[in-house]
């Protein structure tokens, strides 16, 4: 799916207080990761959707800081959300320019998207809702739904002409997520229209470097230096927050409130974190091959893989990388042959393989989802196999010296074949075991479980021994096993 917005609307809505809000946001890369304003989420709990071409997106997120307006103190202001428009490739992103050296007076542009019609409650607006109008916080009475359709039932509208007011967690729903038979519910591919909101452009003018508390009513005294102050055209612009401020079409930072911005330099600091910038620049998998219709649904099982594993300071970030996947059927169709790869089981690796097309040495991991498909496994038990597969390279077991006749000029100890078949076969199944472990650890061993058993219904299965005794050793896996990540060799080793 792709799209040309660059900025766009954001929601969310809690399943605790029935309360949608609304603010914008804009694309830094073509991978569909996005900057906003943390305080439109406020927390994890809540469900958190983008609006693109008039459909609905569930969002990942990669990281945030938020404090509620009274928890804030100087001298960092927090209110940063990083994430990502899942399943959405945008054709077009904003360019993070420079804040450095603005003058005051100096004319910006704030983008964003607002409502049609509203009315601005009677009573009195919390800080952390100054810029989410599509529900106040407020209500009088339960006569008028917030929430309408119109004579098109596929196309529901958000009808705020009247008093803002809460509304049912059933509107919600019937608001974010309709079918055809008027079923509601939570679900990633999910998509509706979302009408009465529009893009717009207001003018600002830079005032001066930091800012103060943007509770205009508050009474702290110090001033935040991860940003800097503007005046806006407008007041309350509800809905523009977590937008960027424009100078000569860059980013030069984001609307938070009414009278404050939080600065690019404070936004690009953040995305050069280490553990963050390992995150954003592999917001998706690597496959050898482009995704088709036939190789859709095993591509989806491993992004589903990937954006669990994907979190700040995991070693599957660390590796992500130099991991590559690729489906049995297909290894054929790769510049670089795999003659030594076996796959006994659903799947396979191969460490230091050579990616031409990249020039470049990574792990890759050979899913083969005819024979998942041919054992009915589910998507979860799937997702189990590859994580074992990722588990050999990121929980590899290390291997014991096999025994061979040459050690016995060095020893003087007689070479005994069976010592060193025993030492062989215990390095296979431990290489197993470690690799099972690692699905243990991050949350599949039942899943993994259960594949073993249907893996050992099929005709044809191999190495049925091996498997009982991986099924009894999960089972009773209660701790970790600690392996180390596969290195890889220099690229420069092979030449």
């Amino acid at each position: 799916m792709s799209g040309s917005e660059t900025v766009f609307p954001v929601l969310s809505y809690g399943l605790q207080d029935e309360h949608i809000a609304n603010g914008s946001a804009f694309f830094i890369n073509n991978k569909g990761v996005f900057i906003t304003a943390a305080h439109t989420f406020k927390n994890s709990q809540r469900q958190m959707l983008a609006s693109l071409n008039g459909k609905v997106y569930t969002i990942t997120e990669i990281w945030q800081e938020y404090l509620p307006n009274d928890d804030q103190s100087a001298p960092l202001y927090r209110d940063l959300f990083i994430g990502m428009v899942d399943s959405y490739v945008p054709n077009d992103i904003l360019e993070l320019g420079s804040d450095v050296d603005m003058k005051t007076g100096q004319s910006l542009e704030v983008s964003g998207w607002n409502t049609t019609d509203y009315s601005k409650p009677t009573a009195p607006v919390h800080a952390n809702d100054l810029f989410e109008s599509v529900i106040s916080d407020y209500q009088e009475d339960d006569d008028e739904h917030v929430l309408q359709s119109t004579d098109n039932e596929n196309d529901l509208n958000l009808n705020l002409v009247e008093q803002d007011k809460l509304t049912t967690i059933d509107d919600l729903h019937s608001y974010l997520h309709s079918d055809n038979d008027g079923n509601y519910t939570v679900s990633t591919n999910e998509m509706v229209k979302i009408s009465k909101l529009i893009p717009d452009v207001l003018d600002a003018k830079f005032v001066r470097y930091n800012f103060r508390h943007i509770n205009k009513y508050s009474e702290y005294p110090y001033e935040f230096l991860n940003g800097f102050t503007i005046k806006l055209d407008v007041p309350e612009p509800h809905g523009y927050s977590g937008g960027p401020l424009l100078l000569d079409n860059k980013v030069v930072g984001m609307l938070i409130g009414e009278e404050g911005a939080i600065s690019v330099s404070y936004i690009k600091e953040r995305l050069n974190e280490p553990a963050i910038k390992n995150i954003v620049e592999n917001m998706s998998p690597q496959f050898a091959l482009p995704e088709t219709d036939e190789r859709m649904w095993a591509y989806q099982v491993i992004k589903n893989v990937h954006s669990v594993l994907l979190s700040p300071g995991s070693s599957y970030t660390s590796q992500a990388s130099n991991i590559l996947y690729v489906l049995k059927k297909d290894i054929h169709l790769l510049l670089t042959p795999v003659p030594s790869l076996i796959l006994e089981g659903f799947g396979g690796t191969e460490g230091n393989h050579y990616w031409k097309e990249k020039h470049k040495l990574v792990n890759l991991i050979v899913i083969d989802d005819d024979l998942i498909r041919a054992a009915n496994l589910t998507d979860e038990e799937a997702e189990a196999v590859v994580v074992h597969e990722l588990g050999h390279v990121l929980n590899m077991y290390e291997v014991k010296h096999v025994p061979n006749p040459l050690d016995s000029v060095c020893t003087q100890i007689p070479y005994d074949p069976n010592v060193a078949a025993k030492v062989n076969a215990e390095n296979n199944l431990n290489k197993e075991l470690y690799a099972d472990n690692y699905a243990h650890q991050t949350g599949w061993k039942l899943s993994l479980l259960r594949s073993f058993e249907k893996y050992l219904t099929i005709g044809g299965a191999k190495n049925k021994e091996m498997f009982e005794s991986r099924s009894e050793a999960l089972e009773n896996a209660f701790s970790k096993l600690p392996g180390v990540i596969r290195p890889l060799r220099q690229i420069s080793d092979l030449n």
